[in-house]
């Protein structure tokens, strides 16, 4: 089932289907106006527009850097040999 959330970002009424929870929706809207907002704070020609830009390239840096650590993690493990299945186990090599 689908929650229809409503948040205000940059001063915008936002209505969003989802089926997250609406505490959640609003976490994520919050953040990502406090993301904005540092900014436009930094940089008073930047706009909302120009800052939200900003913001979902570095989030998607962010995202892009953390799956490639999370699959050279999940490699390395991979290539760890948890046991040697060539040899046959005796009781004292299991």
């Amino acid at each position: 089932m689908l929650n229809k959330v409503k948040v205000v970002i940059c001063g915008k009424d936002f209505t969003l289907q989802t089926a997250e929870s609406s505490n959640y929706v609003f976490g994520l809207a919050r953040t990502l106006e406090s993301r904005i907002a540092e900014i436009t704070d930094a940089n008073s020609s930047a706009s909302p527009f120009t800052a939200a830009i900003m913001v979902g390239l570095a989030t998607l840096d962010d995202l892009n850097k953390a799956n490639a650590k999370l699959d050279r993690n999940m490699w390395t493990r991979l290539e760890r040999p948890v046991w040697n299945v060539t040899q046959p186990c005796s009781r004292s090599r299991c």
